[in-house]
C-alpha cells in the first residue's frame, strides 16, 4: 500500500498524489519531509482543506454522502430556487431530495417489472415541471411532485439527454439514432426533428437566450450548433474529438462548454477554440456552469470533481469522494455554493464550493 502523509488524523493527500510525493528521492531527506508536512498541515488547518503539491489545487472531502440509488446515477438537477435536488438513475427511479436536510422526499418509478433506466432529468426554468429521458425511448414530463403529465415517444431507444428551452415551452431529447427532437410541452407533439449526428446523440443544451441549440455525441466532429427557430445548422465546433457526454452554454449564449474526452470552451458563433481545460485523470463525464458564468464544474470518470475558472481556464479546486467511485453526473446549485455529484454505484456526494 502506498504511504500517505497524515497529520492529526487528517489525510493530507489522496493516494495517487501521496505516492508521487513520497516516492520522490528528495523526500528521503528527513528535514525536508518534515517542513513539507508542517506546511501542508498549516494550510489544511487554515482553510479546512489541503492543497496538492502536484497541481496546487485544493483537495476537499464531501459534506454529505447520500445513498438511495443502487445503480449508476446518470443525471442530477437542482430546482431553480435551490430547494430540491432531483436524481435519475439506471435503477429506473427518479428521486427528489430536500437540500436543507438531504432527506428523500419522493420517488418516481415505472410500474414495469424491470423499469427502464433514467438517463437524464432536468427541472423546467420555473421549477414546476421535470423532464426525464429514459432507456425505452420515452421522454416524460412530470409536475414537480412527480405526477406524470405526458409522454413523448419516438423510437425504442435510449434518450441520453433532455433539456428545457429557456421559456419552458419545448423539451429537446437526444436520440440514439442521431436525431434530436424538439417537443411541444403543451401538446406533447414534435415541433422539429434535427438530424444531429450519424451516431448516437449524448447531449443537448439550449442557449440561455433560447436562440441556439448545441448537440453532441459519438462522432469525430461531435458538436454542432443549431438555430432553434429554423432548425438549420449554423456551426460545427472544431477541435472536439471523441465522445461528448455533456454540453452547457455560458450565460452570454456566446460560449459553449463541452465535456467528454476533454473539456473545451468554444465560440458558438465562429466554432473556434477558446480554452482547453486540462486536468482530469481520464475522461470528463459531465459538466455544469454557474449562473454568473464564472465557474465550471466537471465530473471525472476517475472519481474526481474539478472546479474551473472559465476566464483563465485554471483549476480552482479538486474534490475526491470517499470511497472513490466513478462520477457520472454533476449539478451546481443556483447560488453557486453547493456541488452535487452522482457516482457509478448510486451515491450522491454533496460538496461545499471552495472559492
Amino acid at each position: 500500500m502506498a504511504p500517505q502523509l497524515v497529520f492529526s488524523g487528517f489525510r493530507i493527500l489522496p493516494p495517487q498524489v501521496a505516492l508521487v510525493v513520497t516516492s520522490n528521492p528528495i523526500m528521503t531527506h528527513s528535514s525536508f519531509r518534515w517542513r513539507l508536512l508542517v506546511t501542508l498541515a498549516l494550510a489544511s488547518a487554515a482553510s479546512g482543506c489541503s492543497r496538492s503539491p502536484y497541481d496546487g489545487t485544493v483537495i476537499a472531502k464531501e459534506r454529505v454522502a447520500i445513498r438511495g440509488h443502487y445503480n449508476r446515477i446518470r443525471s442530477l438537477s437542482f430546482s431553480p430556487d435551490g430547494a430540491w435536488l432531483v436524481s435519475g438513475s439506471e435503477d429506473g427511479t427518479i428521486k427528489t431530495w430536500d437540500t436543507t436536510t438531504w432527506k428523500l422526499t419522493s420517488t418516481v418509478e415505472e410500474t414495469d417489472k424491470t423499469p427502464p433506466p433514467v438517463l437524464s432529468v432536468v427541472y423546467s426554468p420555473d421549477g414546476k415541471m421535470l423532464a426525464a429521458g429514459k432507456g425505452n425511448g420515452m421522454t416524460k414530463i412530470y409536475d414537480a411532485a412527480g405526477k406524470e403529465l405526458m409522454t413523448c415517444r419516438a423510437k425504442d431507444q435510449w434518450i441520453r439527454s433532455v433539456a428545457f428551452s429557456p421559456d419552458g415551452k419545448q423539451v429537446a431529447s437526444a436520440e440514439d439514432d442521431g436525431s434530436v427532437i424538439l417537443w411541444d410541452v403543451a401538446t406533447g407533439k414534435a415541433n422539429k426533428t434535427l438530424k444531429a449526428s450519424k451516431e448516437a446523440v449524448w447531449a443537448v443544451s439550449f442557449s440561455p437566450d433560447g436562440q441556439l441549440l448545441a448537440t453532441g455525441g459519438w462522432e469525430d466532429i461531435v458538436v454542432r450548433i443549431w438555430d432553434v427557430k429554423s432548425g438549420s445548422r449554423l456551426q460545427t465546433l472544431h477541435g472536439v474529438q471523441g465522445i461528448v457526454r455533456s454540453l452547457a452554454f455560458l450565460p452570454d449564449s456566446k460560449t459553449v462548454a463541452t465535456g467528454g474526452d476533454f473539456v473545451w470552451l468554444h465560440d458558438a458563433a465562429t466554432g473556434s477554440e477558446k480554452t482547453l481545460l486540462r486536468g482530469h485523470v481520464t475522461n470528463s463525464t459531465a459538466i455544469a456552469i454557474s449562473t454568473d458564468g464564472k465557474t465550471l464544474v466537471s465530473a471525472g470518470q476517475a472519481g474526481e470533481v474539478k472546479v474551473w475558472d472559465t476566464a483563465s481556464g485554471k483549476v480552482r479546486a479538486t474534490y475526491w469522494g470517499n470511497p472513490r467511485e466513478e462520477v457520472w453526473s454533476i449539478a451546481l446549485s443556483p447560488d453557486g455554493k453547493t456541488i452535487a455529484s452522482g457516482t457509478a454505484k448510486g451515491t450522491i456526494m454533496i460538496w461545499d464550493m471552495i472559492n
